[in-house]
């Protein structure tokens, strides 16, 4: 099994990590509910 290991740093980090994460679960079918 991986893993991954995502930092979000500042505010223009916190912007990319979320849509960095909206991409990762749009990918694997993972809902936010």
């Amino acid at each position: 099994m991986r893993e991954i290991v995502h930092l979000q740093v500042g505010q223009c980090g916190n912007h990319i990590g979320a849509k960095f994460w909206e991409s990762i679960a749009e990918e694997h079918g993972v809902n936010e509910e």
